[in-house]
């Protein structure tokens, strides 16, 4: 079978890209012929290509410009027997997608920002969760938790079917755990979108009690986004944080090894990231880092996991900075690094994470 991916990701700039990556490779093993439409550029693998297409829309545009790039290529649709369709595209996709002889939906995350355009993306996100529904030629639905599962099911009607769940996961290969890492000074670290309603204005307060608490310490936040100029205001006076530009999947991984603690403060009063499943948290894991989060189903695992500390949003930052300090009172750093890393390799592997899906595409 041929399989096509239809994909709004930007190859070589968008981290979320690793998902795209870890499915096409496993697709490649049992398909003739993979290839993925999409922006940007990477090297791909011997057993799948990338056709890339321009990237220079505005924003609000950017969607419905590559899909009209894509209908307008001379690229051969019909060589494909199936095509994976990232939510956005669907609508402007138009009436291609009834042509296609079957198509699956991706959807690793409903509209997660705030503003009029997101407004806007949650039309099309309702668009095309109704056409998967309703077409005669669509398979397979792929979503990233149970609760984005009864999250659809709940908006768009329970008869929504063939749903798949595919967990965030990591190469654990290029997420490895260092063994040589020095804790002095101990280093904090939060990498993502910069935006204040994912709760990053809460991480300088978490940075101040340690150091009253006289716990030598870096917090790095490295990304941006519409919170990332009150950040550089809040730490502007202190030492212990450091603010970095966006960094590519290959550089995070390295910086990663080198750091203690992983932060997941996206806050539970805003119900997308209690349907979520972060990259960050299984990149954190696979490096063999504890986390401190908020307390919700998005940042939780079925099992209970030592190395991971979770507070309600109330008692977050307090609750954090004492846990961490009883982590280095105790001296057992080492022993719960190895749990985070060793729960990462029997749970978080891509080829681990993408099997369901993998198994009832290629067995439609």
């Amino acid at each position: 079978m041929n399989v096509l991916w239809l994909s709004v990701r930007r190859f070589g700039k968008d981290l979320c890209g690793t998902t795209q990556i870890a499915l096409l490779d496993k697709i490649s093993q049992y398909s003739e012929q993979v290839e993925i439409w999409a922006r940007g550029e990477y090297e791909p693998s011997q057993n799948w290509g990338l056709v890339s297409f321009p990237d220079d829309s505005k924003i609000g545009f950017q969607t419905k410009n590559l899909a009209k790039h894509f209908l307008l290529s001379e690229q051969d649709f019909s060589k494909f027997q199936h095509v994976l369709i990232d939510w956005p595209l669907v609508r402007y996709l138009g009436k291609k997608v009834n042509e296609f002889e079957s198509w699956s939906l991706i959807d690793r995350s409903p509209p997660a920002d705030k503003g009029i355009l997101s407004k806007l993306q949650w039309r099309d996100w309702k668009f095309a969760w109704k056409k998967y529904r309703d077409s005669e030629n669509s398979k397979l639905a792929m979503v990233v938790s149970r609760e984005h599962e009864e999250f659809v099911k709940n908006k768009i009607g329970k008869s929504v079917d063939n749903i798949t769940i595919v967990n965030a996961g990591v190469d654990i290969n290029k997420f490895n755990s260092s063994n040589h890492r020095s804790m002095n000074p101990l280093k904090l670290v939060y990498h993502g979108r910069l935006d204040a309603h994912r709760g990053v204005l809460s991480l300088p307060f978490i940075s101040h009690i340690l150091d009253q608490k006289g716990i030598k310490h870096e917090l790095h936040l490295i990304g941006n986004g519409n919170a990332s100029t009150k950040v550089g205001e809040m730490i502007k006076d202190n030492e212990s944080i450091y603010l970095h530009d966006s960094m590519t999947h290959d550089e995070i991984s390295r910086f990663l090894q080198g750091c203690h603690i992983g932060c997941l403060p996206m806050p539970s009063d805003y119900e997308m990231w209690k349907i979520s499943s972060p990259l960050k948290l299984s990149e954190y894991l696979s490096s063999g880092l504890l986390v401190v989060g908020i307390d919700h189903t998005g940042n939780r695992f079925d099992e209970d996991l030592k190395s991971i500390y979770l507070e309600p949003k109330e008692n977050f930052v307090k609750g954090s900075a004492e846990w961490i300090k009883s982590v280095l009172d105790d001296g057992n750093f080492a022993e719960l690094s190895q749990l985070s890393r060793k729960f990462a390799e029997q749970n978080l592997d891509w080829n681990l994470t993408t099997t369901e899906f993998i198994s009832r595409l290629l067995n439609q």
